[in-house]
């Protein structure tokens, strides 16, 4: 899937979440981790393009402060990338986000 068709499903999306009114409940970057992390993977896997995906490790510092502190992964490095910090007792949160293409 190119990066343009899953922006206009992901704004759709998107829309049709905010028409539920969660926003004190999610916040702007809890609904990007739940659109990039958990729905993008899986309806693209439906469309057989993972392997294309280039995925990044973010970190939210103790001021609310992100930061990407690496990338061009595939989804399982990252995610074993996050494992890893999370093994290692970091009490910063880090996540595997999926990084912009050029497609």
């Amino acid at each position: 899937m190119k990066e343009r068709e899953w922006q206009q499903i992901r704004q759709r999306l998107e829309a049709k979440l905010n028409e539920l009114d969660l926003s004190p409940a999610i916040s702007p970057s809890s609904l990007d981790h739940i659109l990039d992390t958990i729905v993008y993977p899986e309806f693209s896997h439906l469309l057989c393009d993972t392997q294309k995906q280039h995925w990044g490790v973010k970190r939210l510092d103790d001021n609310g402060n992100e930061f990407l502190i690496s990338d061009q992964h595939t989804l399982e490095q990252a995610t074993a990338i996050v494992k890893a910090y999370e093994k290692k007792g970091h009490k910063q949160t880090y996540w595997a986000v999926r990084c912009q293409t050029s497609d």
